[in-house]
């Protein structure tokens, strides 16, 4: 299953509360904060992961995590602006996050279909997660926010 929004199956619900997420999807729900439920998932290759927090702080932590596992999603992607990128990256670096694994980020997430809205903004991000489990993305690319920022420095 992609996503509750995506199979229609059963309706996703989210909440964040105290700094904490809370995401039903199927059989769990996890009460903690960030990086607590991260730690507490075995990531599989098909597995995607969706940042999209509250508060910038909370953006270092899941994808810290999500790249400190033995085993690494397939896919991860954040949401935000190329200065919320810029600074969240240079924080990882400096916790000693390498640029290989920087490179598995997709940021800013989701495919460049013009969306405007919520439910755009999330067709976009599923697309994208998509092309990627079907190989249509290249497997080794650097993030989009890395090449933008490689041409606009030259």
């Amino acid at each position: 299953m992609l996503a509750p929004c995506y199979t229609h199956e059963k309706p996703a619900r989210h909440h964040l509360r105290n700094n904490s997420v809370i995401v039903s999807l199927a059989n769990e729900v996890k009460l903690r904060d960030f990086g607590s439920v991260v730690k507490s998932i075995d990531f599989r290759e098909g597995d995607s992961v969706v940042i999209i927090t509250r508060e910038h702080q909370h953006d270092e932590v899941v994808p810290k995590e999500c790249l400190s596992k033995d085993r690494l999603p397939g896919y991860v992607g954040m949401i935000g602006s190329k200065e919320k990128i810029a600074a969240t990256f240079s924080h990882l670096r400096q916790q000693g996050i390498s640029e290989q694994l920087l490179a598995r980020i997709r940021a800013p997430i989701g495919l460049d279909i013009g969306a405007r809205s919520p439910a755009e903004i999330a067709l976009s991000i599923m697309a994208e997660i998509i092309a990627q489990r079907y190989g249509k993305m290249a497997q080794q690319s650097e993030t989009k926010f890395r090449k933008k920022e490689v041409v606009t420095s030259s």
